[in-house]
């Protein structure tokens, strides 16, 4: 059985075609002969009742590589697709935030691959809270202060930005280390 797909996600040109899951997806997708369509959060909108989304059939490339189809973009209605895939990297902002409460209008309409609800209430780094024996010592916080007890307590850490992704901004501070803060 074909299905018909869209992805909500970042521009094809933004992706790491070797390593990113999207990829993957789209990739499996066309080889079972399912009709891929995408286009970016920005371009999700709301009028007169119902969603809509400017986006274009995905396609191989030339050199087997994912590309969008050539031509204009096309006005999309969610709701007339099989499985809506939520695939963008963060930030976490706004933006993001606002595209998860109009994806809720097709609950029980489309299969939504990564529930709208679920996203905002379960940040993948804040969700790993909740199962601390299966983490190493964590902190969150903004507190420079924190930062340095927690660094002299443990005197190798790594630090990263909560809504970032891919290893943007990790730092690892260690004894000797210039990135530490002074106290």
């Amino acid at each position: 059985m074909s299905l018909r797909a869209i992805f909500q996600m970042d521009p094809l040109n933004q992706l790491n075609l070797e390593r990113d899951s999207t990829v993957a997806l789209i990739e499996e997708g066309h080889r079972r002969g399912h009709s891929l369509y995408h286009y970016t959060p920005s371009a999700l909108g709301w009028r007169e009742g119902h969603l809509q989304a400017r986006g274009a059939p995905l396609k191989k490339g030339k050199d087997d590589r994912l590309s969008l189809s050539s031509g204009p973009q096309e006005l999309l209605d969610p709701e007339t697709f099989d499985v809506l895939f939520i695939r963008q990297n963060p930030p976490f902002n706004l933006e993001y935030i606002t595209t998860t409460y109009l994806l809720e209008h097709l609950s029980g309409k489309v299969l939504m691959v990564n529930d709208p609800q679920g996203i905002r209430q379960s940040p993948e780094k804040i969700l790993m809270t909740h199962f601390p024996d299966l983490m190493p010592p964590t902190l969150i916080t903004q507190e420079t202060l924190d930062i340095q007890e927690f660094w002299r307590e443990h005197q190798d850490i790594v630090i990263k930005p909560l809504y970032e992704f891919g290893g943007e901004s990790v730092l690892r501070l260690k004894e000797g280390d210039h990135n530490l803060m002074p106290d």
